[in-house]
C-alpha cells in the first residue's frame, strides 16, 4: 500500500513548489505531473535543481531512477536535534508559535488574578506583607497580559514588546504612528500631524458639499444610495469615540431600517459601509414615549454627536419635532422621517414582524 510524502522542489531560478508524491514499499517516490513538468523544465532551461522530501522530521534527498520515479537517499538525510529545534522555537519562533506564547502568557495572568484573590481572601488580617504580596501578584498579571497581547498580534518586533512592558510600569508611553499620548493631548496642538493623517472622504453633490467626515448611505434593495457627509472640522480629535467606533470611520456608514419586536416601533442603526459591522444605533426604544408610527427617537448627545445628527438632519430625510425624552442621563429628540423609501422599509418590516408574533388567547368565559 502506498503513502504519501511532502516533496519539495527548489531551483536556481528562485522557484520554490512543494506538493505531495506517492510513497511506495520499496522507498520510491514518484513525483505527480505537476512537479515533473518544472523539473523537466529545470533541465531543458540548463538551472540547477533541488528534490527534497520530509519524512519524521528529516530532509531526505531524493535520486532519480526514471521518468518521475525517484529513491530515497536515507543515507544523506539531514535534520536537525531536539536541542535545535528548541532553541529555534524560543530564538525565532513562527507567527504561529508566537500567538500561542501569548495565549500561554494570557492563562498565567488570568492565574495570577486568581491567585491573588485567593489569598487575599485567605488571609486573616491585612498587613504590610500581604498588601506587597497581592501587589505583586497583581503587577505580575499586569506584565504578562501584556506581553500576552503583543505576542498575539505574531509580529516580531522587540522594540514593541519593551515600549509596552514599560507602559505597564507607567515609566514611558506607547506613542504609535497613529496614536496620541492620551485624550487629554489630541485636544492640543501636538498631535496635529496624526490628525492629518486621517482619511477624510468628500460627497459631491450632497447638501453638505466640500465638508469632511464620514459618508452617510440608505440601504435600499436597490443598492445604497449617499446621502451626505458630516460636518467635522478639518482637524478631527481623535479622541472622540461615536457608538462603536471612531468618527473620522474612512468608510463611511450605512444605515439599516428595522424595527422593535415589542412594540413594532422603528429602528434604525448605524453599520460600517465596508464590512457592515455594527457602528452604533440612531434610534432607541423607550416605551414610555410617545411616538407616531413615523417617528423615532434619537440617542441621546453622549452616544450620538451633534455633528453627525446635523449631517442627518441637513438630507432632508429627517425633520425634528421639537420633542424630547429623557434617555439615560441624556436627553433624545424625537424626529419624524420624511423619505418614502424609509418608511416603506419601516412599514414592511412591521407587516413581517406582525406575522411572525403570537396571537393572543381569549380566556373562556364560564
Amino acid at each position: 500500500m502506498s503513502q504519501l510524502i511532502k516533496v519539495t522542489f527548489k531551483s536556481t531560478s528562485g522557484e520554490e513548489t512543494t506538493a505531495f508524491a506517492t510513497l511506495h514499499k520499496d522507498d520510491t517516490v514518484e513525483l505527480p505531473k505537476r512537479m515533473a513538468v518544472r523539473v523537466t523544465t529545470a533541465v531543458d532551461a540548463g538551472e540547477g535543481y533541488a528534490l527534497v522530501a520530509h519524512q519524521r522530521g528529516s530532509s531526505v534527498p531524493l535520486v532519480h531512477m526514471e521518468d518521475a520515479v525517484y529513491r530515497l537517499d536515507t543515507e544523506h538525510a539531514t535534520g536537525d536535534g531536539w536541542l535545535s529545534r528548541l532553541a529555534d522555537a524560543l530564538t525565532n519562533p513562527t507567527k504561529d508559535q508566537m500567538q500561542a506564547y501569548g495565549r500561554y502568557y494570557h492563562t498565567l495572568s488570568a492565574a495570577c488574578s486568581v491567585g491573588c484573590a485567593g489569598y487575599v481572601a485567605g488571609v486573616q488580617s491585612i498587613n504590610a506583607t500581604v498588601v506587597i504580596n497581592a501587589a505583586c501578584l497583581l503587577l505580575g498579571a499586569a506584565v504578562l497580559f501584556a506581553l500576552g497581547a503583543v505576542l498575539a498580534k505574531g509580529e516580531k518586533d522587540v522594540w514593541t514588546i519593551c515600549s509596552w512592558f514599560c507602559l505597564v510600569f507607567g515609566r514611558v508611553r506607547h506613542v504609535g504612528s497613529t496614536q496620541c499620548r492620551s485624550p487629554a493631548h489630541a485636544r492640543g496642538s501636538r498631535p496635529q500631524r496624526l490628525r492629518q493623517s486621517l482619511l477624510r472622504s468628500r460627497f459631491v453633490g450632497s447638501p453638505l458639499e466640500g465638508t469632511s467626515g464620514c459618508v452617510f448611505s440608505f440601504f435600499l434593495p436597490h443598492g445604497r444610495r449617499p446621502v451626505g457627509t458630516s460636518p467635522h472640522q478639518r482637524s478631527i480629535p481623535m479622541d472622540q469615540i461615536y457608538g462603536a467606533g471612531l468618527a473620522s470611520y474612512p468608510a463611511g456608514v450605512l444605515l439599516r431600517a428595522s424595527v422593535y419586536s415589542t412594540n413594532l416601533r422603528a429602528a434604525i442603526s448605524l453599520v460600517c459601509a465596508d464590512d457592515e459591522m455594527p457602528y452604533g444605533v440612531l434610534s432607541v426604544n423607550l416605551p414610555d414615549a410617545a411616538l407616531a408610527d413615523d417617528e423615532i427617537l434619537v440617542s441621546a448627545d453622549w452616544n450620538l454627536p451633534q455633528d453627525l445628527k446635523a449631517a442627518l438632519l441637513a438630507t432632508g430625510k429627517f425633520v425634528p419635532t421639537g420633542r424630547w425624552n429623557q434617555v439615560g442621563m441624556g436627553r433624545g429628540e424625537v424626529w419624524r422621517i420624511l423619505d418614502a423609501d424609509l418608511l416603506s422599509q419601516i412599514a414592511a418590516a412591521r407587516v413581517v414582524a406582525s406575522r411572525g408574533r403570537p396571537a393572543r388567547r381569549m380566556a373562556a368565559i364560564a
